[in-house]
């Protein structure tokens, strides 16, 4: 495969989407492709499989109290020094901790302040707007799941 990865612009940010490829382009990344996509909801359930049906739904219940929409946009990119499955994690953030701690990440300047968050008994529901795969087999199961076709 190919030296690329994916992010996904989640509905909470995806009016942001100007500043974020600029951000990205400063970062190192070129947009490869960008896709507009509908039917977050259905795709969150697909991604997010690690959580029950009740938890996936005070996490989808966030985006109705909150108006954010359904739309979304998965953008391929790569960095013009490589590795960019590693680096895009990284420059991807922590999913919480960016709330709370100093860091130069994009869900640091993206991500929603914890006033947004959805607890859900032990688990907090965080709206940090991004996604992005943490190794080369969940790339290819996400590139499936948004029925993008790249080159190998």
């Amino acid at each position: 495969m190919k030296d690329f990865s994916i992010l996904v612009v989640k509905p909470e940010i995806i009016g942001r989407k100007k500043d974020i490829v600029k951000s990205l382009v400063k970062r190192g990344y070129k947009v490869i492709l960008e896709k507009k996509v509908g039917g977050w909801r259905n795709a969150a359930k697909k991604l997010y499989t690690e959580f029950l049906p009740e938890q996936i739904g005070v996490y989808l219940e966030g985006y109705d109290k909150y108006c954010f929409g359904d739309a979304f946009t998965v953008f391929v990119l790569k960095h013009k020094d490589g590795d960019t499955i590693r680096r895009l994690k990284k420059n991807e953030g922590d999913f919480i901790r960016y709330q709370t701690q100093d860091e130069k990440t994009l869900r640091a300047e993206f991500g929603l302040p914890e006033n947004y968050n959805q607890t859900h008994g032990e688990i907090t529901f965080v709206y940090c707007g991004f996604h992005c795969p943490k190794d080369e087999n969940e790339l290819k199961s996400q590139l499936e799941l948004f029925a993008i076709s790249m080159p190998e």
